[in-house]
């Protein structure tokens, strides 16, 4: 299965991280002066992988002799530290109590430019960035209003 590089960093089956690196190695192989067009990135099958890996990718440069591999990116899990761990019989855990996270509501106004240049002609724009820059407290009042009587 061959894509570009934006199908691969959406196609939602790699993670952020590993969708990085890939990214790196595109960013590095064109800085380097490998022509874009000459270049693709193949998602292995899964006979194709290496036995510690469980997601890799291979970027392929078009040459006289047709697509060659350049550069191989495995995902390769957390096979090394199992490996390490039942050979040294040592935990390499680590666990972290994170604090409770804090849950904020933030107030946004999001002026309908077309309304407001609809009702009020050029003054719509100076009412836009007025809402747009008002603080937290202005905002929660006008809201509390807003859903009390339906208009501010």
């Amino acid at each position: 299965m061959w894509r570009s590089l934006t199908e691969v960093l959406i196609c939602g089956q790699t993670l952020d991280v590993f969708g990085y690196f890939l990214a790196r190695i595109n960013a590095f192989l064109t800085t380097i002066g490998v022509d874009p067009t000459k270049l693709r990135f193949r998602q292995h099958l899964p006979n194709e992988m290496a036995h510690y890996a469980c997601d890799c990718w291979a970027a392929e440069l078009l040459t006289s002799y047709g697509w060659i591999e350049c550069v191989g990116c495995a995902d390769r899990s957390v096979y090394d530290l199992t490996v390490h761990m039942r050979r040294t019989k040592e935990k390499l855990v680590v666990r972290e109590s994170l604090p409770k996270p804090k849950i904020l509501t933030e107030w946004q106004a999001l002026p309908d430019k077309k309304e407001l240049g609809k009702h009020f002609r050029a003054t719509g724009k100076i009412i836009g960035e007025t809402m747009r820059d008002m603080d937290q407290l202005s905002l929660a009042e006008h809201a509390k209003t807003l859903s009390k009587s339906g208009a501010i």
